[in-house]
């Protein structure tokens, strides 16, 4: 067999034909595993390819196809495409998803790179079969969804085709839904960007022709096309990325000199211990589910570069810096030990008690999901010195603000990373991290990356209806963090999984009743019916109980409701409300005054900058 690096835009610029062979399965890309990971590493590498800054954009790396030649018309490269079906059926949608658009958008006169050469063989003189038109081909049952798809000409057509309504983004075909999926996409990227069209239409051509690379391995009459296929995707076991980064740092040892053997036993067994599955266990980020060692491995080196580094291109990220970096034995040494001084830092963060400052933090920074924080927490937890406790536990709550305060506010989370990284570059000399930190966060402006002050926050809390735009073990968290606020040492302690417990809206969500009645003077009509059920869903009219207690308080009125809370709920939460007379009542009055209660706690626990300057003076 013959194996070599094509870009995928060489491949579709010829007139080929890439048909699937019986034994393979229909098309099951889909959204989350496939389609967004794919769009992502585009638009990064055209967002890159527009940065003036930037000085290098290295290509990305979909994997392997494996080819067999066949037999076809004159002028047309045919081959059966035994593995690689997948990606190469989403491209050929992709490429005619862009050809449809920018025909669309770019109007008569428009000037941009013509998708159509891509999406499609033209031309085609004396074929009288139409399937050489397709430049891939797929299985026998998805062919006639996929001819229509990419000869649909619009994302209105295509639904059209499957009788779906005019807003809906998924129909009863993958490859439809693949269509409209890049569609919505694309429009939505160039509509949200400042560049002229057709400069964004040029930095998606150059993504796509040059940018995104496979390996292509063409198969000779002696190769079982079968075996071959069966052994790619089932026997085999795929190499992580930290494998492949271990390989390569090890082949530069020897390169240099040094004993592998050595190395591996003062620096790298520390990560293949036989008792403890701590660095292959695989964690979540964001969508994506790896093994602890690849997502320590990219913060490391988000951390050493102060620069952002894809999942996707960690091993390509790591080579280049190793390049850049080593050039003698020291140096290779130097990159070991640094590895096992924060792997150590690392395991560290994981492993400290659930009740400790540390704990705490680093729950609600799994629940918030952030893990871009990871980069900026190691460079600190790895300068500092346990006796510098306070500033390491003072860094913990401003980051901790200013992820939460953004939350609440609703303002995205999508530039954390490039944040965080920035952050590391520019404090990594800086003598108190903290108020580095703290003066870094108070210089950003704009939504993507402004901290909120306690006006903003307090407008937000008071008025945002959480409950529909936050997850629930987002809301969750926020209450308990109240919840452990509002006790005092005079409070029993006691051992609570919160996540267990369930949100009850004090108001009901079915309050249109006889129990729950609008506030004296008010009629019902259009403006009172949407103000109450937009404080419905806001923080001030939500709580936390046991299932069993939800379910027996939940519908009724609020006499009844309020009786079992004060019988039955060991919360501050709770037992706030049952105390105090402001709270004999309960409508859309009690809620705003409930909101601003909470925020006051808020405030503490997640402070701005000026307020935490005041306490630490106080105290």
């Amino acid at each position: 067999m013959d194996a070599r690096p094509i870009s995928i835009g060489s491949l579709f610029s010829s007139k080929i034909h890439l048909f699937a062979p019986t034994f393979q399965r229909p098309y099951v890309w889909s959204r989350n595993n496939n389609w967004e990971p794919l769009w992502e590493d585009v638009v990064r590498l055209a967002e890159e390819l527009l940065d003036p800054e930037s000085e290098r954009v290295d290509p990305h790396f979909l994997g392997a196809i494996v080819v067999e030649q066949s037999a076809g018309p004159t002028g047309i490269e045919a081959r059966q495409l035994i593995d690689g079906q997948q990606r190469l059926t989403t491209i050929q949608i992709l490429f005619a998803v862009l050809r449809d658009v920018c025909e669309e958008l770019g109007g008569e006169d428009g000037m941009y790179p013509d998708f159509s050469e891509l999406a499609e063989n033209r031309n085609l003189y004396r074929v009288e079969d139409q399937k050489y038109q397709f430049k891939v081909w797929p299985t026998l049952q998805d062919r006639d969804a996929f001819r229509a798809v990419v000869e649909a000409g619009s994302a209105s057509n295509v639904r059209e085709h499957w009788d779906a309504k005019p807003s809906q983004l998924e129909v009863d075909s993958r490859l439809a839904s693949a269509y409209l999926f890049f569609d919505w996409h694309i429009r939505d990227w160039l509509h949200s960007r400042e560049e002229p069209f057709d400069a964004l239409v040029d930095a998606l051509w150059q993504v796509m022709q040059n940018k995104l690379l496979l390996v292509s391995i063409e198969l000779n009459e002696h190769d079982n096309a079968q075996v071959i296929f069966e052994t790619l995707n089932a026997r085999g076991t795929p190499l992580l990325q930290s494998d492949l980064v271990k390989n390569y740092l090890f082949y530069e040892a020897e390169g240099h000199g040094l004993r592998a053997e050595a190395l591996h036993r003062e620096y790298w067994s520390g990560f293949e211990p036989e008792d403890d599955n701590f660095w292959r266990e695989t964690v979540r980020q964001g969508r994506l589910k790896r093994p602890r060692l690849d997502a320590f491995l990219q913060y490391f080196l988000t951390m050493k570069t102060g620069r952002d580094v894809p999942a996707t291109r960690l091993f390509e990220s790591y080579k280049r810096f190793v390049s850049d970096h080593v050039s003698s034995r020291s140096d290779v040494e130097s990159q070991f030990a640094e590895l096992r001084k924060y792997g150590s830092v690392f395991q560290t963060l994981f492993r400290q008690p659930p009740n400790s400052r540390e704990g705490i933090f680093l729950e609600r920074l799994d629940v918030l999901d952030y893990s871009t924080a990871y980069p900026f927490l190691m460079l600190a937890y790895g300068r500092l010195h346990p006796s510098d406790k306070e500033q390491l536990r003072g860094l913990l709550t401003v980051v901790e603000s200013f992820l939460v305060r953004r939350m609440v506010c609703g303002l995205t989370a999508k530039n954390y990373n490039k944040l965080f990284a920035e952050a590391c570059s520019t404090l990594r000399d800086t003598e108190d991290l903290r108020d580095g930190f703290v003066s870094f966060l108070l210089a950003k402006e704009g939504d993507a990356v402004r901290w909120p002050d306690d006006e903003e926050f307090q407008e937000a809390w008071l008025t945002t209806p959480v409950y529909a735009k936050l997850a629930q073990k987002r809301i969750r968290m926020l209450l308990w963090a109240i919840e452990k606020e509002q006790r005092t040492n005079r409070n029993e302690d006691f051992d609570l999984d919160y996540h267990k417990l369930t949100i009850e809206h004090l108001l009901p969500v079915g309050w249109d009743s006889a129990d729950w009645p609008l506030p004296e003077g008010k009629e019902r009509d259009v403006e009172t019916n949407e103000r109450r059920n937009r404080l419905l869903h806001s923080i001030g009219n939500l709580t936390l109980l046991t299932q069993s207690l939800n379910s027996s308080a939940s519908n009724g009125p609020w006499e009844t409701k309020r009786t079992k809370l004060t019988e039955d709920s060991a919360l501050s939460l709770n037992r706030a409300l049952c105390n105090d007379e402001r709270w004999d009542e309960w409508d859309e009055s009690q809620i705003l005054a409930r909101s601003e209660d909470l925020f006051e706690s808020a405030r503490e626990v997640w402070p701005y900058a000026t307020s935490w300057t005041a306490r630490e003076n106080q105290g």
